[in-house]
């Protein structure tokens, strides 16, 4: 018998995977007990940290590389997680409670490392913590980036189902600090796996108490010793009951107010329980600004009661009708443009303003005041107060303007603020400060007086001519808006006249900078647009239609596609078109608003505006969300013409490309989540699918490919066409969830679809386990089945397809088959304690059904109208199940026919262990060519990573897309052949067992039987030589005259039954040895013909197909480095 010899497989890169799982003399290794452990372990989970971590970082406190780390069994420990029901069992009560907590608190599950340590998994966020053994702190966290099974590859590791499961993760379970060994200016966190290294790991750059920190560990100081020392806090409140009583007067006791703060000081800072505190004077005036705030303000308000401004009459002014000065010469050529300006600056300044009257201190009111003032400026800097937009980003627009019309804008600030206690706030920033010199000088000194400037404006305002003046304006103004909001109709003559009534009012802009045009657009008001335009084109010239903008950024045209306003759309591009140079109105039509997005990415139904304006759009412009306009318009759905507005935009994006000397590409259209025009589109995929570059199986952040998107929203007519494509892959998975497009469906028609397309590219098989899903309390398969006429797809619960399995074990159908391995699996999987890995063995298994349900259909143990539907099952288990098995009589089998048997199963015996060797050796290459190339792709990304922070930036791009080109060694058809080598491999090792099992115990067992059969007749042969040869007649005759001994008689009864018993044991073992023998044949004969099709029709041609698709992929990639290259070099 051969025996396959061991031999020393390639160290892997991971230093620690190849420590755990890949040693080759583990009896003299350092990880010795480990493996021994691991040996009596049935599940488990290894953690494997980034390689270029392992390698290149040290642990600081142990002076010690990680990668040597590897090699010690604390450190490997820490990253084995147990999954046995009993490791995860705590003895000790009250650590269960504590763990019982833990979960319910952070929402994780419980799981024990090898070296005892707790960790717990937080599956939604995919991320693993380490707890201390008191559970009130995290030792350690690493987020989850990925998880793979693979088929064990060593003699000392054992699993209930022979495979390591492997997590990635972005970090180590490590307490200390890490150091790059590398040169200082290296930056490994550029690496792709490296990316998202928590900030904790690395050296911190700066350990210094900020002066906040200080201030207000000096506050907290300072009131525990008022708390303490009674008669400190018995001081303020004579003083504090002092101020409110004159509080109660007529005039502000401002003066009383620093006296308190003085007085106090003095005695404070002599005194030693303050000496260590830092600004004591500063602290001891917001002591009391904060015990006396609420009396201060009650009273200023009440002081200021009658004589406070008045600013609602004036909410809808606008700048125009501030005050003339503003419109100065220097202002006429470029008007509109700082208009617009202004606004912006305005509408920020406004909503910092505001937030004064909530301020309840001299500092927020101060901050608040200056920040405003330099929002109208266009000033970033700032005094720790800031104001943000939306998108987390602080607005401010330059604007030069000098003090009298920065006064001006102030006022209409104010204005739009509708700040209610203008004087109150001047009057309490006037008079309760904490410096009096910052009062009258520096940036709140400016502030102060500019603030007073505006109080002031409005008091002499009402007694001039210009206060009714404004009055009207804003009347009118609110009057006007009002009127463009009504749907009411206006006659051309009436319309005209209305519009000469409030000719002062026509340059309006309201407070988000919307002119009058922008208003008319807005709400449809297509009538005045039209007279407005047709009768004041003086007032509002080319360059202010091509100016003019909302504070978002909006333009008319933006304002008119984004309100589906087409006649406002048509008409705005036909005048453009007639005023304006082709360069102009591109210009104009790609100008962004605040989001980026341009008058394009508003499109959705406006089929003619989209033919007037289709060939001047940028097409491959992106707005904040990465999307293009022929991206929004894919997803513009639930239109009449989306058809149209598909092809339309399409021919006009394609043109584009080719006036711009390009083809069109793709790529240039992904938004922000990874989304392609190909997830996106609702129908007509074909006018993406010709494009031979098209990446039909990308992927998006969420892990989704097109095919999946349409399973989800249950677009037919699209996943029709894209299983009609050869590039198509069905078999991808979601990353993080592992879930495959069958998951996603939930449509018989659609499961079918996809059924029917991988069965039919699966030429040996015969039945196409899809999905397993837990649903309606029960465990569902769903099957695709090869019928004569057309496949079809059926569901079972896995009760009945165990039933089968059962059946086909119990009357000894077939031996080299894994059926009860299948059985077991089919029990045992649905018992692992988290669905996520649990979802990764069903990923396992379903191939393996497939395997061995068609190879059942193959030999003609099952027929394939067993599987039609669950009934037939249900009868066929019936009917099959309660037969038994009729044996016939044969003929006694003699020594030469053992002799026979035995020589023939021998040579039989060593074929197969040929190739179950030859099979072992394929699959660890197979498994081994797929781990290397990720090793050679992590070798060339960390290559890269260091040599790229090195060198130029010509020799950056080049390393750049030398790693890019890394990518395409693709090793998918080498995984899918695994599967089917480690199939074929469970079927040789079976065979060869149960041969194994006839040649060593029963074919043994017959020949020492048929030894004691020998021994038996020699003693019969020996005490009755007289009987040993004698016929039957001649036997009773001499059986006659032994009847005088009667002992002689009972001795030759107990030989002939013992020979009898003997013979009747031998004929029956013989009988089974022959029943097996012939089975074992017939077996082999299947093997050897499953073997050749199942290699020649399933396995090399899926492998050829896959390697046809990897060869179509990699010249697809190929392409798109291309074109990076020629954006890079651009």
């Amino acid at each position: 018998m051969t025996t396959h010899s061991n031999f020393q497989l390639p160290p892997l890169l991971n230093p620690l995977l190849n420590a755990i799982c890949n040693c080759g003399e583990p009896n003299s290794s350092p990880l010795k007990k480990l493996y021994t452990q691991l040996g009596k372990k049935d599940q488990y989970l290894i953690l494997v940290p980034p390689t270029e971590l392992l390698l290149y970082y040290s642990d600081k406190e142990s002076n010690s590389e990680l990668h040597d780390l590897c090699y010690t069994p604390n450190f490997a420990s820490a990253h084995i997680l147990l999954l046995d029901a009993t490791d995860t069992e705590v003895n000790n009560g009250d650590e269960a409670v504590l763990i019982k907590n833990i979960e319910k608190r952070y929402d994780v599950h419980f799981i024990k490392a090898m070296d005892q340590s707790w960790k717990f998994i937080n599956w939604k966020n995919r991320v693993i913590y380490e707890f201390n053994k008191l559970g009130d702190q995290i030792k350690n966290r690493a987020k989850i980036l990925d998880i793979e099974s693979i088929p064990i590859f060593n003699n000392y590791m054992k699993t209930t189902d022979n495979t390591i499961t492997i997590m990635y993760i972005d970090d180590v379970f490590l307490n200390g600090t890490l150091e790059c060994n590398l040169r200082s200016d290296i930056d490994l966190l550029r690496s792709p796996s490296m990316r998202s290294i928590p900030t904790a790991k690395r050296p911190s750059l700066i350990n210094k108490k900020s002066t906040d920190y200080e201030n207000s560990k000096s506050k907290a100081t300072f009131d525990s010793i008022l708390r303490v020392n009674k008669h400190w806090s018995s001081k303020f409140e004579q003083h504090f009951q002092k101020f409110r009583i004159l509080a109660n007067q007529d005039d502000l006791p401002i003066d009383v107010f620093h006296n308190i703060i003085e007085e106090m000081h003095d005695e404070m800072v002599s005194d030693n329980l303050f000496k260590n505190i830092v600004d004591l004077r500063n602290i001891i005036y917001e002591y009391v600004e904060l015990n006396l705030f609420d009396d201060i303000w009650k009273m200023i308000l009440k002081m200021n009661k009658e004589v406070e401004i008045d600013l609602n009459p004036f909410g809808n002014i606008s700048i125009y009708q501030v005050d003339s000065e503003f419109l100065s010469t220097e202002y006429s050529k470029f008007f509109l443009e700082n208009v617009i300006t202004a606004e912006r600056n305005i509408k920020e300044a406004s909503k910092s303003l505001q937030k004064i009257e909530s301020a309840s201190n001299y500092k927020s009111k101060a901050n608040i005041l200056i920040f405003t003032l330099r929002t109208l400026t266009g000033n970033k800097e700032n005094d720790g107060y800031s104001s943000k937009n939306d998108d987390g980003n602080l607005s401010f627009f330059p604007l030069a303007i000098d003090a009298d019309r920065l006064m001006n804008l102030f006022v209409l600030v104010t204005c739009r603020a509708q700040i209610k206690n203008l004087k109150c706030h001047l009057s309490y920033l006037q008079n309760f400060y904490n410096n009096d010199s910052d009062t009258k000088f520096g940036i709140l000194g400016y502030a102060l007086s500019t603030l007073e400037a505006v109080v002031c404006y409005f008091e002499q305002l009402k007694e001039k001519e210009n206060y009714r003046k404004l009055i009207d304006f804003c009347n009118s103004n609110e009057r006007l808006v009002k009127v463009l909001s009504s749907t009411k109709k206006y006659e051309t003559n009436a319309a005209l006249s209305f519009l000469r009534k409030y000719e002062g009012s026509l340059r309006y802009r309201d407070s988000l900078g919307q002119s009058l045009l922008a208003l008319c657009i807005i709400h449809g008001r297509n009538d005045f647009l039209y007279h407005i335009l047709n009768e004041y084109e003086t007032l509002f010239p080319i360059e202010d239609l091509l100016a003019d903008e909302s504070i978002d950024g909006s333009t008319l045209l933006i304002q008119a596609v984004k309100h589906d306003n087409q006649y406002s759309a048509s008409l705005l591009l036909n005048i453009l078109k007639d005023n304006c140079t082709e360069i102009e109105l591109i210009a104009y039509i790609n100008r962004h608003d605040i989001n980026k997005r341009t008058a394009g990415h508003f499109l959705t139904n406006e089929l003619e505006v989209l033919k007037l304006m289709g060939k001047y759009i940028n097409w491959v412009q992106k707005d904040n969300a990465g999307q293009t306009p022929l991206f929004t318009i894919f997803r513009s759905y639930d239109q009449d013409n989306y058809d149209e507005m598909v092809s339309q935009s399409m021919e006009y994006a394609t043109n584009w490309y080719g006036l711009n000397g390009k083809n069109f590409n793709y790529l240039d259209h992904v938004d922000k989540k990874g989304n392609t025009l190909l997830h996106i589109l609702k129908c007509n995929l074909p006018i993406l699918l010709a494009d031979k570059h098209i990446n039909v199986n990308a992927t998006n952040r969420s892990g989704q490919t097109p095919l999946m998107t349409s399973i989800r929203y249950k677009r037919t007519e699209n996943i029709r066409d894209l299983l009609s494509d050869p590039r198509l892959r069905v078999d991808i998975t979601q990353k993080n969830n592992a879930l495959t497009a069958f998951d996603f469906s939930k449509d018989d028609e659609i499961t079918h679809l996809l059924g029917e397309h991988e069965l039919l590219n699966s030429p040996w098989l015969a039945v196409y386990a899809h999905t397993l899903k837990y649903t309606n309390s029960r465990w569902n398969l769903s099957l695709t089945v090869k019928l004569k006429d057309t496949p079809k797809t059926t569901n079972f619960t896995l009760k009945t397809l165990r039933g089968i399995l059962r059946v086909v074990i119990k009357n000894n159908m077939t031996v080299f088959l894994p059926v009860q391995e299948l059985v077991e699996d089919l029990i045992s999987f649905n018992r692992i304690r988290f669905s996520e890995l649990m979802r990764i063995k069903v990923l396992e298994m379903l191939p393996f059904i497939s395997f061995c349900l068609s190879a059942l259909v193959h030999i003609k143990v099952l027929d394939l109208n067993v599987f039609q539907t669950e009934e037939n099952a249900i009868k066929w288990v019936k009917m099959n199940g309660s037969v038994d098995k009729k044996t016939n009589q044969t003929s006694d089998i003699t020594p030469e026919d053992i002799s026979m048997i035995q020589n023939f199963l021998k040579f039989n015996i060593t074929e197969i262990e040929r190739t179950k060797n030859k099979l072992e050796i394929a699959e660890k290459l197979s498994l081994f060519l797929r781990l290397k190339s990720k090793d050679l792709l992590n070798s060339n990304e960390n290559y890269v990573t260091i040599v790229s922070q090195l060198s130029s930036k010509r020799f950056r791009s080049t390393l750049k897309y030398s790693a890019e080109d890394t990518k395409l060694l693709s090793v998918r058809a080498e995984k899918a052949l695994l599967s089917k080598i480690t199939y074929l491999k469970i079927c040789a090792q079976k065979l060869h067992n149960h041969i194994l099992s006839i040649t060593t115990t029963m074919i043994s067992n017959w020949w020492h039987i048929y030894g004691e059969l020998l021994n038996a007749h020699k003693h019969y042969t020996r005490a009755f030589p007289e009987l040993a040869n004698v016929t039957t007649e001649n036997r009773d005759l001499a059986l006659h005259r032994m009847i005088s001994n009667p002992k002689r008689i009972k001795l030759e009864e107990r030989l002939s039954e013992k020979i009898k018993d003997i013979t009747e044991q031998l004929n029956s073992v013989g009988h089974d040895i022959k029943q097996m023998h012939e089975l074992a044949a017939e077996e082999v004969s299947r093997f050897i013909d499953l073997k050749t099709k199942f290699t020649l029709e399933y396995a090399l041609q899926s492998y050829l197909t896959i390697s046809k698709q990897e060869h179509i992929e990699k010249d697809r990639l190929h392409w798109e480095f291309q074109e990076n290259k020629t954006v890079f070099k651009q």
